[in-house]
């Protein structure tokens, strides 16, 4: 049976989807097949570049490896392969880092920061026009400084003398000196780990040094010096221990070993060194008279007495059981000639102009003058019995030669080599 469609009755409205709508939904579905395994969002310009500004990349993780004072070395990971990358840093200009990076790199050195600043570096992943972004903030710390102690003086002597350190500072040159205060410090154990006895006021560092001074009481003592900075550029730092410092009680003189046996002594003019012969042991000990330290030469057997130049360039020595007297140059300390003279040479003077030299010889009862010229023995003078030590008038005319045996002195004329007295 038909059923009439009653006059006036509606058919149902047939759900039409809008056309624009429609077609973005067959796009999308299509790209989700066809396309790379992206998320989309949904794209709200129906502009060419609809798709590309549609689509979400994964983000390169950007970190720093390392970072100095005046450097970072940056990496990044490559989440893609990229047609470019684009890397910038803020604060200042990028400096050894490119600012588009080859597209196969994966980390670069960027130098040039300054201390004590914190810096961010963007890094841009490319496909075509899509970007990627990473972005990593980190701070530069301050630049170490080294600080070395350059000299103490003196290394001994008594209580109330001044002792004092010196001590260099260094940093980066590219920031100027590094600006702030040198404390000096005196401390009763080596390697300074104990509490320090005496320390100094903070001390302005000029020119990248700076100098402080104790008088402490007596005992040994260790030196160091500590950095302070008032600039934002550096870290403090702290020198080294020095050498040990002796202090001793008011009136008595530091005791400096030397060899075994020591009998004759002499200084040199500027008095900087002491030069002492040690009869058992056929060496000369050289004292630093600044430090007190010690070194030896090599003479041979029984050395007895010794003298100097006027100008310090040459050491005699007289050596009895041999018969001779040795001649060093003192720049060097090497022998440079030996002289024969009498028997059991003792005792020695040099002439106040160097010209010549006299040597007692206890076994001859002579006195021999020897040429410094050539180093030849021009004279052999008859004295007492034994003689033993020599002195040389400061005009240099007379020389006075002390006879152990006959308990006298022999007065010499310079001039014609003669006993004019006795």
């Amino acid at each position: 049976m038909t059923t009439a469609r009653q006059p006036g009755a509606h058919r149902p409205t047939r759900r039409r989807f809008p056309r624009p709508i429609l077609i973005a939904l067959l796009v999308g579905v299509a790209l989700s097949l066809a396309g790379p395994a992206y998320g989309y969002w949904t794209a709200t310009s129906s502009g060419p570049y609809a798709r590309a500004e549609a689509a979400t990349l994964p983000t390169p993780v950007l970190t720093a490896a390392s970072v100095t004072a005046t450097s970072a070395a940056l990496a990044w990971t490559q989440p893609f392969d990229p047609t470019g990358y684009d890397l910038a840093q803020s604060p200042g200009s990028l400096t050894g880092c490119s600012a588009h990076p080859a597209t196969s790199s994966a980390g670069c050195t960027a130098s040039g920061l300054t201390p004590n600043t914190s810096y961010t570096w963007t890094l841009s992943a490319n496909l075509h026009n899509w970007r990627s972004p990473a972005t990593l903030t980190a701070a530069t710390p301050k630049q170490a400084t080294t600080t070395t102690i350059t000299s103490i003086t003196p290394q001994s002597g008594p209580t109330g003398t001044s002792f004092t350190a010196t001590a260099k500072l260094t940093g980066n040159a590219g920031y100027g000196t590094p600006a702030g205060t040198l404390t000096f410090a005196l401390y009763p154990t080596a390697g300074c780990t104990s509490p320090a006895s005496f320390t100094t006021e903070a001390q302005a560092i000029t020119g990248g040094s700076a100098t402080g001074s104790l008088q402490p009481i007596a005992g040994t003592y260790y030196w160091q010096a500590a950095y302070t900075p008032t600039d934002t550029y550096n870290s403090v730092s702290i020198s080294a221990c020095s050498a040990t410092v002796t202090v001793t009680a008011a009136g008595t003189p530091p005791a400096v070993t030397v060899g075994v046996s020591p009998v004759g002594v002499a200084v040199s003019p500027d008095g900087k060194r002491v030069y002492v012969a040690n009869f058992s042991t056929g060496i000369a000990s050289v004292v630093d008279t600044a430090t007190n330290t010690v070194s030896t030469i090599t003479v041979g057997g029984n050395p007895y007495d010794l003298a100097l130049s006027p100008d310090g360039k040459h050491l005699y020595v007289t050596r009895p059981y041999v018969n001779a007297l040795i001649v060093f140059d003192t720049a060097t300390n090497k022998i440079t000639k030996t002289i024969t003279l009498g028997t059991y040479p003792w005792g020695l003077a040099v002439s106040p102009n160097g010209a010549h030299i006299y040597v007692a010889n206890y076994r001859s009862n002579t006195l021999s003058v020897v040429e410094t010229a050539t180093n030849v023995v021009s004279a052999t003078i008859p004295v007492g019995a034994y003689p033993d030590a020599v002195a040389v008038s400061p005009d240099g005319a007379r020389v006075f030669v002390t006879n152990a045996g006959a308990n006298t002195v022999s007065v010499i004329d310079a001039a014609t080599n003669v006993v004019s007295n006795t």
